[in-house]
This record gives C-alpha cells, sequence and structure tokens, in this order.
C-alpha cells in the first residue's frame, strides 16, 4: 500500500507490505539517499495513526529508480 511515512524523522512516501517478521518497503532513490539508512541500523518507523516503531535494516536492494529494503523487528 502507498503511505506517507517518516523514517528517522524524515517523511516520505512509500509502498510497503506487511510481512511475517515486519515490512517489505519501496521508496524512491531520492528518498532512499534523503533517509540515509544504513544495513543494521535501528530504525523508527511512524505509519499513520500508528505509534512509532523500532525496526532493524535487514537487506537493501537499489534498484533505481527506486530502492527495496526489508525492516525487521
Amino acid at each position: 500500500m502507498n503511505e506517507q511515512i517518516t523514517l528517522k524523522g524524515v517523511e516520505v512516501w512509500a509502498y510497503i507490505v506487511e510481512q511475517e517478521s515486519g515490512y517489505r518497503v519501496r521508496l524512491s532513490l531520492d528518498d532512499w539517499e534523503r533517509c540515509q539508512l544504513g544495513r543494521g541500523e535501528r530504525i523508527p518507523l511512524r505509519r499513520h495513526q500508528r505509534p512509532i516503531e523500532y525496526l532493524f535494516l535487514a537487506e537493501a536492494v537499489e534498484m533505481p529508480p527506486v530502492a527495496w529494503f526489508n525492516l525487521e523487528a
């Protein structure tokens, strides 16, 4: 589902798929670089009308013009 989220304090539009262990997320490559996310980093995620979740960046793949990554609990 496409929605506006906040990653590390940066508001972005993302496509999010909920998985058993967390989320699979797609961002534009520009937003990916703006968020400065690093593998293994603990990242605060805020989704619309939900409490902040703290997840780890488990895997990331850049496929211009987008980046796909997994956030896991």
